[in-house]
């Protein structure tokens, strides 16, 4: 537990998977006692939180509200049984309660699946469907969202306004690592908590899977333009330690990807055709890994973000997307028009 401003609290949360931990923050002030995520439903992630909240002298049932920043298991997985357990409300955005709901139902594993088998190899179809359900088993949450979980309340051109004590917190919608990510700013304190938006050391993750579509690395791009016209003086992100210099981590995630567009385009002018073959030409993780070196989750990791850069240079009119019944083919167009918005 640590106290990062007055009345706000990073309680850092256990859970399952190569991160190792999850950021959730406490507001205090006014009477209210808001939790900014929860981490997952998993036994180790709910004793860590628990465990937290005690070294502030708080209990669970103190809580006043939750808010979500974004639908991905980690950060919301324990928001349901909070509610069901203790009458704690949450809200989270409802593209992103949309989401998560249809995850157990299954549908996004199964539109995974459908398009893994179309878009691979036969040979490699089983390697990349053991990281799709790797990924699917990190956190496995017991108590199921459903349609229910949608709330109505949705910040959109104007950021929603919550109050706690002193505190003014404005929700801003920033697509582009989800659908419904959220960011919460305190423009008196310049305080910003970034989700996993805008994280210090790792690159979040921007993919496509048969599950979702559209251009999320547009969205993304345009999420980080938005925040980075905000004076925010301290960086509060969900994986990691606080920052301050939110500029310079915005121009290095935007080099990231421009690095990446650039190689992605290249692999398809010299004759990668596919989502499989482009992921087999580029580098992956800060190490630089070839595909074949990545453990069956990363593998599925790196072609979800082949698939969304391949689609975001279509959209940049750099690349042609050829229909076929089989696996997606993509030709060369020109460069020109690469550099999009916020890049």
């Amino acid at each position: 537990m640590e106290e990062v401003g007055e009345g706000i609290f990073r309680l850092q949360v256990e859970m399952p998977g190569p991160l190792g931990s999850v950021n959730c923050f406490l507001l205090e002030g006014g009477g209210e006692v808001v939790l900014v995520d929860t981490g997952p439903d998993v036994a180790v992630s709910r004793q860590a939180l628990l465990r937290e909240l005690r070294a502030l002298g708080k209990r669970l049932e103190e809580i006043t509200r939750i808010l979500i920043t974004h639908g991905h298991p980690d950060h919301c997985g324990f928001a349901k049984r909070a509610r069901q357990d203790h009458g704690i409300p949450f809200w989270i955005h409802p593209l992103d309660a949309e989401y998560y709901a249809r995850m157990h139902r299954g549908e996004l594993t199964l539109q995974a699946q459908t398009w893994i088998r179309r878009e691979v190899p036969e040979e490699a179809v089983s390697q990349i469907e053991m990281g799709l359900w790797g990924m699917m088993g990190i956190v496995q949450e017991e108590i199921p969202w459903d349609s229910c979980d949608i709330p109505r309340e949705v910040p959109d051109q104007k950021p929603m306004v919550f109050h706690v004590g002193e505190m003014e917190w404005r929700v801003f919608h920033t697509p582009g690592h989800s659908p419904g990510h959220v960011c919460l700013y305190e423009p008196h304190l310049g305080i910003l908590l970034s989700g996993d938006l805008v994280l210090p050391q790792e690159t979040p993750h921007i993919g496509l899977d048969g599950s979702n579509s559209g251009d999320p690395l547009a969205n993304y791009l345009a999420s980080l333009h938005l925040l980075e016209s905000l004076p925010a003086r301290l960086v509060l992100p969900g994986h990691g330690e606080p920052f301050h210099d939110l500029g310079e981590r915005i121009l290095e995630l935007r080099a990231h990807h421009q690095e990446r567009l650039h190689l992605i385009l290249e692999a398809v002018r010299e004759g990668a055709q596919g989502i499989y073959e482009v992921a087999q030409r580029i580098r992956w993780t800060p190490k630089k890994v070839s595909f074949g070196e990545l453990d069956p989750i990363n593998q599925f990791l790196a072609l979800q973000e082949a698939a969304a850069h391949l689609e975001h240079l279509v959209a940049r009119n750099c690349l042609q997307r050829i229909p076929s019944e089989g696996p997606t083919r993509f030709v060369f167009l020109t460069e020109e028009g690469v550099l999009g918005k916020g890049l």
